[in-house]
This record gives C-alpha cells, structure tokens and sequence, in this order.
C-alpha cells in the first residue's frame, strides 16, 4: 500500500511539474488600432522569475536590419537617450510580413525577478517601420499570463529620437522560467591566461561589474560576456544576482 501511495504522489507532483511548465510562455500581445514608426519601447513586468529569450514583433513589409536594445527596469523617462540602455543584438536580413510576427534571431537572457519589470526596444535601423497599436495609457496592462505582463509602451523615431505615446507593441515574447529561487551566482572557474582578453561563464540571470584590475564587457548582463583590456597580473569581476541576491567573484590572471 505504501508503495502505491508513492507512485501516485510521484504521478501528481510529475503532472504538476508538466502543468507549471506547460504554462511558462510565449505571450502574445493583443492588437488594437493599427499605427507604426521605427520602433517600439515597452515593458514586461515579471510575476515570477523569468529569462526573456526571445521577441517576434510585426514588421512592415520587406527585408530590414532589427536592433534590440534592453535595460533594467522602466523605459519611462529613459526614452531619448542610449544611456542605460544595452544593445543586445542586430538582426541582419529579418523579412517582415504585414500581419504576422516575424521571428528576430537575436538571442536575450534578460532575468526578470517577480514585481520587478525589463525594457525593451526593438527597431529598424533602415527607416521602415516597426507595426504597433495605438494604446490608452503607457504603463497599461495589454495581455497577461501566469508569469508575465505586456505593457503599452512608446513608438520612436530611431534610433532615440520622438516619441508617440501610447503605443501597444505586436509582439510576442518568449521566455523560460528558472526555479522560484532563481539561479545562485556563479561566476565560473578562475582562469589563468597570456591574453588581455577573457570570456566569462557566469550563470543565468545576473550582471558584472569589476573588483579588482581592469576590464570592459561585451555586455554586462551576458553571463558569456567577452572582457578586454584586462591588466596584467591578477583581475577580480562579480557576478550578481537579484532574486536571491548573491554575488560570487572570479579570478582572471594575465602572465
């Protein structure tokens, strides 16, 4: 009988496990009136953790060049300038078809804590249009599932130029979701190299930043980050993460 009663405790927890991950993504955003311009500026606020992978938006017809730029917390009042914004990735030769979200190949690892939110901004560097809605209010909820919610946001001339508000993204987001905990800080194994410059190999959902020596990163958010310019003899970098917050530091040696 006790076996039984194990069995069936495996089969539940096994089904339950299958449900929570049958809901963790993508998320599509509801379109309204149609409008568009270079690019769109928005945010996703995070009810659990979540690492955001990746974003289709809908593109005017033809073939463009897509940019996505990301950065902690809210694009309000950080619209008109690079500043605090990280380019994650272009996209060369994406094709755009007019009522469709056309997948960008640009990979993103943007962990997002639960009541914490990211931004966003996709755009075309060509002068085509990025296809949006028109909104309510920024800030509004558009769509939302069990792990995340897709804010109205702000449509731009590229690449931080004017504004139109509010503006409803055509976007679907795809992200995974970490364990509740979210993953601990690890910064990787130590390294001694005869170069100036390192790749890193930190774990999900954190950002450098540097203890010791010298060094800059490709991105500060990508845990495979490339560091140049590092000094010779011993150079110290923290990797951090916010849900728990934990830091682990490693050593990159130069001879």
């Amino acid at each position: 009988m006790k076996l039984l009663y194990k069995i069936i405790f495996i089969a539940l927890f096994a089904l339950g496990i299958t449900k929570a991950n049958a809901q963790c993504g993508p998320l599509s955003s509801t379109d309204l009136a149609w409008n568009q311009h270079n690019g769109n500026m928005f945010d996703i606020v995070s009810l659990n953790p979540v690492i955001i992978t990746q974003l289709d938006m809908e593109l005017s017809a033809g073939i463009h060049t897509v940019e996505i730029w990301t950065r902690p917390g809210t694009h309000v009042g950080f619209q008109n300038s690079a500043v605090g914004w990280t380019l994650a990735g272009t996209a060369v030769g994406v094709v755009g078809v007019v009522g469709s979200h056309s997948v960008i190949p640009i990979v993103l690892n943007e962990f997002i804590c639960p009541g914490n939110r990211g931004a966003f901004y996709v755009t075309i560097t060509s002068g085509s249009w990025v296809s949006y809605s028109n909104g309510a209010a920024v800030g509004n909820v558009n769509v939302a599932d069990a792990n995340i919610q897709i804010l109205e946001g702000t449509g731009k001339v590229y690449p931080f130029g004017g504004s139109f508000q509010p503006r409803v993204p055509r976007v679907t987001a795809h992200y995974s979701c970490p364990p509740p905990a979210g993953p601990p800080a690890n910064a990787g194994p130590d390294q001694t190299i005869c170069s100036t410059t390192a790749i890193m190999s930190g774990s999900a959902g954190g950002v450098w930043s540097i203890v010791s020596g010298t060094g800059a990163f490709s991105n500060v958010n990508d845990p495979n980050a490339t560091i140049t310019g590092l000094s010779p003899g011993l150079n110290q970098f923290q990797w951090s993460t916010a849900c728990p917050t934990t830091t682990d530091i490693v050593n990159v040696t130069v001879t």
